[in-house]
């Protein structure tokens, strides 16, 4: 080094010593020996920055951030519980599986069709007699605690993991999640969890790895394939782990001992998968006579309705699979599926249409990939699932019967890749862009609970409310607290109204009354119309949160007539007048109104807040962290003894980017995907980029600089 050079980089030392930050940055291998004799640790500045950043780090401040963001999810949440839905395919079917611990039901078409692991944990939480909802909360928490701790010890700064942790536990979507009976919010913890065991194994070398070592990992494993339908993802993220951690840049022994570890390894991974499947297809093959794990992987039922969607449509539909011209051409060429023509076509058929509009825009079609739930319940309807294994044989026989048109031209077909994906490749692949910006634009726009939520009162007829109140150990407090009791008087000019009902969306009553008790002041104020002495009622009305409430108070008159009044005029005090097509004038008044609770606004304001603006912390966050590595790049050489993150950054990029891709397809051609099936992979948003946080952080450590 000249001695021009070597007095520039003197000045440079000494201007950074002036500072007080040529510790961190120092433009020599060697550093001044005034450093290294302690007197820069004298400087204000220094002696300001150090107690922060020790405190920064210090795993006692994890500890308290966690636990400040614990509390306040325990208070914000404080007033909520488990929302009882009516739909028997869904959040319902969970319900009744877990109430009769899924093996012990009769027999019906939604008995078998999901996998068992969420009703089987659904099951033990009623006999634990805690409330559903402190179980998923806590179930949240303590998975996002178990992996971002792991990670802490693994080189993560404190601060940050603490910070990350509570992004993750206030997201929307669990705000959503964790008051419903839905299988996504269980599937997301697991994959934590999972995360979490997978951290200490990244650390050891591929033949240093032993198979009773993963078990605890391959029991995690078994539960999320048998979660979920799609869990055959986790065998993709299980094969980038070893990949990433265990194959790649590391210097392996001969190709035979490598095989044989690897054998081991799949061993300890996926042998509690072969277990339990073994197990579940053992016990349904002992109560129900099916050698399955779960109907939707019934041989039988895949082939029906694989053939269904290969039935080329002359005219295909966007979001519609399943055309009914293709269904009409099914009919002719299978007399076992025409027996179900007029339950599947003329009755159930108009139900799934009607609910399935928002996806078609079609009047005449079943829309997205529910046309499964249709056909089993038209079978239902017909006695078909009157057991196992007779639905089996009539499956089978539709299936073979659709085969054989295809084997002898009756039918044209076309290529199916998948059951659940519509088969015009051509229709939604240039809808594929705009699905991946609609989905990636729900991680950091703001948010909208579109879920049709509607809260219902006790009522004999609906007695599927009293199997959420048992399974979910609702708290009665909490779940009535959104229902309305209403006390006034009705009538028709010149009729007597005889019962009541409140009809929900789907037309199952949710309350009623037959009795109409006396009013003589009503009839004496209404001296000029032909007023019946008994019309006063009180009844119970659900409340909805959502503008457009379908909800309906129908009121039958001693003619067999009816006039029916929307719920939502009703949820306040004063008159109330609907006229009829047939000009009779129904009058009704409210006298008195009682609503549950309303002591937690300032939560449900701050949960209308998060739903709002979350997204801008993980913008806020994503922009910082990016940034901070570029600067990092930008600044410094990367040094050979340094921690990266690199891999963990791949691997989370893996696990949002595997589920993205589904949903990306899924979206563009059958399904218009929600927040409930996102959220696994928007859980996962900020530790993504707490990891590219970090790993910028640590690059300034180093004495390195580019210039």
């Amino acid at each position: 080094m000249t001695p021009k050079i070597s007095r520039l980089t003197t000045i440079s030392a000494s201007f950074l010593e002036s500072i007080g930050i040529r510790s961190i940055l120092c433009l020599h291998k060697r550093p001044n020996p005034a450093f290294r004799k302690g007197k820069a640790s004298t400087h204000p500045a220094f002696m300001i920055l150090k107690p922060l950043r020790q405190f920064l780090k210090n795993k006692n401040t994890f500890y308290f951030i966690a636990a400040a963001g614990f509390l306040f999810k325990y208070w914000l949440v404080i007033g909520e519980e488990i929302e009882p839905f009516y739909r028997p395919a869904d959040d319902l079917n969970y319900v009744l599986m877990a109430k009769s611990w899924y093996w012990w039901a009769e027999y019906n078409a939604w008995t078998l069709l999901r996998p068992p692991v969420w009703p089987l944990f659904l099951a033990l939480v009623n006999v634990s007699e805690i409330p559903l909802k402190i179980v998923q909360e806590l179930l949240l928490c303590g998975s996002t605690f178990f992996v971002l701790n792991r990670f802490r010890k693994n080189g993560i700064n404190a601060a940050l993991a603490g910070i990350t942790f509570i992004l993750i536990i206030h997201n929307p979507g669990w705000l959503l999640l964790a008051n419903r009976t839905l299988r996504e919010g269980f599937y997301a913890c697991l994959i934590l969890i999972l995360i979490g065991q997978l951290i200490p194994l990244a650390n050891k070398r591929l033949v240093a790895i032993r198979w009773y070592q993963l078990l605890p990992t391959g029991v995690t494993v078994a539960l999320i394939y048998y979660t979920r339908e799609e869990s055959i993802l986790v065998i993709l993220f299980l094969f980038a782990f070893v990949v990433l951690f265990w194959g790649f840049k590391r210097k392996l022994p001969k190709k035979k001992v490598v095989g044989m570890q690897v054998g081991w390894i799949l061993l300890g991974f996926l042998g509690p998968i072969m277990i339990s499947g073994l197990a579940t297809r053992t016990l349904n093959y002992s109560i129900h006579g099916l050698f399955i794990t779960h109907e939707f992987n019934d041989p039988a039922f895949k082939k029906v309705h694989r053939n269904l969607l290969r039935i080329k449509p002359e005219k295909p539909k966007p979001f519609v699979p399943l055309e009914q011209e293709s269904l009409e051409k099914a009919y002719e060429v299978s007399p076992t599926l025409a027996t179900i023509k007029e339950a599947l076509s003329g009755r159930v058929g108009p139900r799934w249409i009607v609910a399935t509009n928002h996806m078609s825009r079609d009047t005449g079609e079943i829309g997205g990939g529910l046309f499964v739930f249709a056909l089993r319940e038209a079978a239902m309807e017909e006695g078909i699932h009157k057991d196992a294994l007779t639905a089996r044989q009539f499956y089978e026989k539709v299936g073979e019967e659709l085969s054989n048109g295809f084997r002898d031209g009756k039918l044209e077909k076309r290529f199916v890749f998948s059951s659940f994906i519509d088969p015009e490749l051509s229709d939604y692949l240039p809808r594929m862009p705009a699905s991946f910006l609609r989905l990636l634009k729900l991680t950091f726009e703001p948010l909208e609970d579109t879920d049709m939520r509607i809260y219902y009162p006790r009522h004999e007829v609906f007695s599927t409310l009293d199997a959420y109140d048992e399974v979910a150990n609702r708290r009665h407090h909490l779940a009535y607290r959104k229902v309305a009791w209403i006390r006034g008087w009705a009538f028709v000019d010149g009729k007597q109204i005889t019962h009541i009902e409140v009809h929900d969306q789907n037309g199952i009553i949710l309350d009623s009354t037959t009795e109409i008790g006396p009013r003589p002041d009503v009839k004496a104020a209404h001296s000029d119309k032909i007023v019946p002495l008994n019309t006063g009622f009180s009844i119970t009305l659900p409340k909805a949160d959502y503008t457009d409430w379908n909800v309906n108070v129908v009121f039958y008159t001693s003619d067999g007539k009816s006039m029916f009044l929307r719920a939502n005029r009703l949820l306040k005090t004063g008159p109330e007048v609907h006229i009829n097509d047939d000009n009779e004038v129904l009058a009704i008044t409210v006298d008195e109104l009682k609503t549950g609770k309303g002591d937690f606004k300032v939560q449900d304001s701050i949960q209308e807040w998060l739903w709002r603006y979350h997204g801008k912390f993980h913008l806020f966050l994503g922009i910082s962290a990016i940034g901070l590595l570029i600067m990092r790049y930008a600044l410094f050489k990367p040094h050979a003894r340094q921690r990266h993150f690199y891999r963990w950054i791949l691997f989370i990029l893996t696990i949002i980017g595997g589920r993205m891709l589904l949903l990306t397809i899924s979206d563009a051609s059958s399904w218009i995907i929600e927040i409930r099936s996102i959220f696994p992979a928007l859980v996962f948003i900020p530790l993504l980029f707490a990891l590219i946080f970090q790993e910028a952080l640590a690059g300034f450590k180093t004495n390195r600089l580019r210039w």
